[in-house]
């Protein structure tokens, strides 16, 4: 295949912080899943072969992805094949049965998929298609409207942190294409009255009060996920209790595997370990910003942006959430947490930042 004669060239230090982060990720969700083996002990090792599963198809996917020449995520065709495939699932979710009261999962031939994680892609591949050089004023709005239609179908999920999440990653790419100031405040904070209009007329707002109001109480309870998390990285001190030695992932901190994977990281691991797994994560930035600043083309170049952006800043707020500096939010860790939607989707986005790196001298796009 073509690309194995171009490996030579993908961008080692971005290629690099991924695959230690996977590493890491491996390790401790194997060891964050004790719980659930001991539960289940018929399916025990299930989990950590799942995310096995998921992180070698994704590492499938991006070598397929890397033998492609063209830059086909730039093309119109493509980004609106892919927008045909990503709206109608986010309307789907609404059909399937809720899980703890939100509808964000869809089930295809017996996988479960979680159709917000992909859209994330899919917002980043249209606004940097919509907000080109050279775009005349109604393809701004286009684009404003388009991410305002995916805020609010998220946010009804309810899926309030990921519609946020969203909305500040599509801000960000506007402010880098050049979109005006004024105009995207105005825009910004409608969408934000309207997401909340709707979230209180639907009567889906009270888990985010709840949220809100425990993380500003100075009166939580010891028993919460956020004290949990806290005590479990206190007692990792420097060094960590050492790989699979965690007790709060017993009964203690819920959703271990997952949303406070880089808790028992920092309890497993101790200050060493979570100081490189922010270290990691800031080369992955410094990376896809070097990729973002170096590729010849503007499309690919915001696109790069975006990319970057996305990993980064759900790393930072899945961190401060464990770090409690920020209220829980459901946002996985790239590259760590378990979940096959999101690791797909994570290693999607840096499947195309690598591709960007590897053709950004080639001019067919």
């Amino acid at each position: 295949m073509e690309a194995n004669r171009y490996l030579w060239k993908i961008h080692k230090p971005l290629v690099g912080s991924v695959i230690v982060l996977l590493l890491l990720g491996a390790l401790t969700v194997d060891s964050a899943s004790m719980l659930l083996y001991l539960r289940f002990p018929s399916v025990k090792y299930l989990f950590f072969a799942k995310h096995v599963f998921f992180i070698l198809l994704g590492a499938t996917l991006g070598y397929l992805l890397l033998n492609i020449r063209t830059r086909f995520y730039l093309k119109g065709w493509f980004v609106v094949l892919s927008n045909l495939v990503i709206l109608p699932l986010l309307f789907l979710v609404f059909i399937f049965p809720a899980r703890n009261g939100a509808h964000r999962w869809v089930q295809i031939a017996g996988l479960t998929i979680q159709p917000s994680e992909f859209a994330k892609i899919v917002v980043m591949l249209t606004l940097a298609l919509l907000l080109a050089p050279g775009r005349s004023r109604s393809q701004e709005t286009l684009a404003f409207l388009y991410l305002g239609a995916i805020f609010l179908l998220v946010a009804l999920e309810p899926d309030v942190g990921t519609s946020l999440f969203l909305l500040a990653v599509g801000i960000f790419m506007m402010l880098l294409a050049r979109v005006r100031f004024k105009k995207l405040l105005g825009w910004g904070g409608g969408l934000l009255l309207l997401g909340l209009s709707l979230l209180i007329i639907t009567g889906r707002v009270g888990h985010v009060k709840k949220r809100l109001s425990d993380f500003f109480s100075g009166q939580k309870e010891i028993s919460t996920q956020e004290e949990q998390a806290l005590v479990a990285l206190g007692s990792g001190g420097l060094t960590g209790s050492s790989p699979g030695e965690s007790l709060e992932k017993f009964f203690y901190l819920p959703e271990a595997h997952s949303d406070y994977i880089f808790s028992i990281l920092g309890e497993e691991w101790g200050f060493v370990g979570t100081s490189a797994v922010v270290f990691l994560f800031l080369l992955f930035l410094f990376s896809g910003f070097h990729i973002a600043s170096s590729v010849n083309q503007p499309g690919a170049s915001l696109l790069a942006y975006g990319l970057t952006i996305s990993v980064v800043l759900q790393a930072l707020v899945n961190i401060t959430v464990n770090v409690g500096l920020f209220p829980s939010k459901g946002l996985p860790l790239p590259f760590m947490s378990y979940g096959g939607s999101a690791m797909l989707s994570s290693l999607l986005q840096a499947g195309i930042l690598t591709h960007i790196w590897m053709w950004r001298r080639e001019y067919e796009a």
